[in-house]
């Protein structure tokens, strides 16, 4: 079932008005189609303001993430690039800036909007985070996401034993 949440910049603004202190943004067209939704950033992160806005979703070249940076994101999450060895170098350029998104479906990284899987495993890309100076990780188990089951811990364990990373997020 999908459920409508309305306009996103109302949705931002009422969050900060009731204390938000960060609003995280999936651009769920973005994720599918391979590309933000133009403006989107831009309008949701001049609402929520003052409190910063993380933003995901279709956040695959390095300039699709310097443009939500400069459109107020204050962090930008990247998940399908990341499994590129070149991407994941070029974001981590960006510093504290940027988050890696790693989506696991049976211990895979997810891609595209979680429409397949790639061949890297979860442990190995949070090791390559590690290796390339990436700071921050959010982990979604696909399989628990939206279960209200919360966090498999389980794979938390193996992320932040794999690269010594904080995890921001667990969705569960």
């Amino acid at each position: 079932m999908t459920v409508e949440g309305g306009d996103p910049a109302a949705a931002a603004r009422r969050f900060a008005a009731e204390g938000a202190s960060l609003i995280h943004l999936v651009d769920l067209d973005g994720a599918f189609s391979g590309a933000p939704t133009a403006g989107l950033v831009a309008r949701v992160a001049a609402a929520a303001a003052p409190v910063p806005l993380q933003v995901g979703g279709g956040l695959r070249s390095a300039d699709a993430v310097k443009a939500a940076l400069a459109a107020g994101a204050a962090r930008a999450l990247v998940g399908t690039s990341a499994v590129s060895p070149a991407f994941l170098a070029a974001a981590a350029a960006l510093g504290d800036r940027v988050a890696v998104a790693i989506d696991a479906k049976d211990g895979l990284v997810a891609v595209d909007g979680w429409t397949g899987v790639s061949e890297l495993t979860v442990v190995e890309l949070a090791r390559r985070c590690a290796t390339v100076g990436i700071r921050r990780l959010v982990v979604t188990s696909t399989r628990r996401d939206g279960s209200l089951e919360g966090p498999d811990l389980g794979l938390l364990r193996q992320v932040m034993d794999a690269g010594s990373l904080p995890v921001l997020a667990a969705g569960g």
